[in-house]
């Protein structure tokens, strides 16, 4: 690739046109850009999580059984 770009800009300048300027490469300041952000606002909209959740220590399974049982289902 490096060659082609060598040959093709020789080509250039061979037929009359001026070579590109060199492009500078400007220092990357994403980073300190992704550190100075500030965090978005909550929604005030949604509703907030029920702090007791009477089916938190609920497992998967358990989950299922229940489901099974309300339908009239066998375990």
């Amino acid at each position: 690739m490096m060659e082609a770009g060598k040959q093709t800009r020789d080509w250039v300048v061979s037929i009359g046109g001026k070579p590109a300027p060199k492009l500078v490469q400007q220092p990357n300041n994403r980073q300190q850009l992704k550190q100075t952000l500030k965090p978005m606002p909550q929604s005030r909209s949604a509703r907030p999580a029920p702090a007791n959740d009477e089916n938190a220590d609920q497992t998967p399974q358990d989950a299922m059984a229940e489901i099974r049982k309300s339908r009239g289902q066998a375990y």
